[in-house]
């Protein structure tokens, strides 16, 4: 039997976790290292943070802010938002990260998947999907953390090969 692991997922959004409904309304729910002890002390075993708006506004997440975490926790982590090429998962790996996420830029560029896999190893690299469920079918989203900028896509841009990290066009 598979064994069930507690990964929590953090928005972050200007250096604070935030909470918000279908991609809207955010309100700050606390500190970023704060909620990392929480949950590493609680029995979470991996934690996900997001920066929702790297994509949105073309930057990189802060490594400052990585290195930090990765100082004080003792359970894997890993970290998205614009993430665009090999530089960019290579400087937040080297900043304490465990594995890097793509969302966005998977959407726009899905090589970019195998690239990633290929230089750091498919157990680094996670693929997100944000969807939304409209008028009664899922629909992919692009940049969630900015909702001016939010794109809704009613097909699927790639979906993945279960038997390895190469997307498949669809």
């Amino acid at each position: 039997m598979l064994a069930k692991r507690i990964i929590p997922c953090l928005d972050v959004r200007d250096g604070k976790v935030v909470k918000g409904v279908q991609f809207k309304h955010h309100q700050i729910v606390g500190d970023i290292l704060q909620l990392a002890e929480h949950y590493c002390q609680t029995g979470a075993d991996e934690l996900v943070f997001y920066d929702i708006t790297a994509s949105c506004d073309g930057r990189q997440v802060d490594r400052e802010w990585i290195r930090r975490v990765a100082a004080y926790l003792s359970i894997p982590f890993c970290v998205a938002g614009g993430i665009r090429g090999l530089a960019d998962a290579e400087s937040i790996l080297n900043a304490g990260a465990d594995k890097i996420s793509i969302n966005s830029p998977a959407l726009e560029t899905p090589e970019l998947i195998n690239e990633l896999s290929q230089a750091f190893g498919r157990q680094c690299i996670v693929v997100g999907v944000d969807s939304l469920f409209e008028e009664g079918e899922y629909k992919v989203c692009q940049y969630t953390g900015d909702t001016t900028k939010m794109k809704k896509n009613d097909t699927p841009h790639f979906r993945m090969d279960s038997r390895s990290a190469s997307p498949r066009c669809g």
